[in-house]
């Protein structure tokens, strides 16, 4: 976990100003956390931080693309990644977090670790189903002994009818 120490931001030292951030998100920053679904990733993440004399207010814009499993053929690929998240720091007499971006820091910490927030932003970001995206001429780009496996073992179903009704539809005509 000494490797997350490198996405702090000193706010004590902050004055009341706007601030920028830049950081690197890599392969080594995703297998800091355990149970992963992204093992690979390159980001480029910008934090704008707002300092006040109540709250920070810090802006995190992410940019890049990272290494998932596709849920189709089940190989993995590199799928972009963009988001745009706000959190809002606030100080109190203990930490605690009053909303999902309301979090409130007690009035004597010095820095704030961005490496969790990093984290579940990106997590949050990709989407319900990934699946290789398709290519120009709109076919797709998974694996193709896997989709003619899938394809081997989907069965047809076949409509079974009910001969009663069927006369009955005729009627309709």
């Amino acid at each position: 976990m000494k490797y997350l120490n490198q996405y702090c931001i000193p706010i004590k030292e902050l004055r009341q100003e706007v601030y920028c951030f830049d950081f690197k998100v890599n392969n080594k920053f995703f297998k800091q956390f355990k149970n992963s679904e992204i093992k690979k990733g390159n980001a480029d993440v910008n934090i704008t931080a707002t300092k006040n004399s109540q709250n920070i207010v810090l802006e995190f814009n992410i940019n890049g693309s990272v290494n998932v499993m596709c849920d189709r053929c089940l190989d993995y690929f590199d799928l972009p990644i963009e988001c745009n998240e706000r959190l809002y720091f606030v100080f109190g007499n203990e930490n605690n977090t009053q909303a999902y971006n309301f979090i409130t820091l007690k009035a004597d910490e010095n820095e704030i670790n961005v490496a969790q927030y990093l984290y579940e932003f990106i997590t949050l970001s990709l989407p319900i189903k990934k699946i290789h995206p398709n290519d120009e001429t709109g076919k797709s780009t998974c694996n193709k002994k896997m989709l003619n496996k899938l394809m081997s073992f989907t069965k047809k179903e076949v409509k079974k009818t009910d001969p009663r009704w069927d006369k009955l539809k005729n009627l309709i005509k």
